[in-house]
């Protein structure tokens, strides 16, 4: 569990993966509950939340203007 390294002037604790895991095998019903609470109120949230952003989209369709194989160049890269 924890190893307990002393000096001549302070103490220092070292703690292991196994010493965190343990922490939270003894806590486990307390996080299952915050953290399923905190589900169930973020998924009714989302259901139940009104819609804030509307979008719409104008598409027009025109017939070319030409070949499709001479490549006409857009107008800002003609100089090149």
């Amino acid at each position: 569990m924890n190893t307990v390294q002393k000096n001549s002037t302070n103490i220092q604790e070292t703690h292991t993966l196994r010493d965190y895991i343990n922490l939270i095998k003894l806590n486990f019903v307390p996080i299952f509950l915050i953290s399923f609470s905190g589900l169930l109120v973020a998924i009714i949230y989302a259901v139940n939340a009104p819609n804030i952003y509307k979008s719409t989209t104008v598409l027009r369709i025109s017939k070319p203007q030409g070949s499709v194989l001479q490549g006409s160049l857009l107008p800002e890269f003609q100089d090149f």
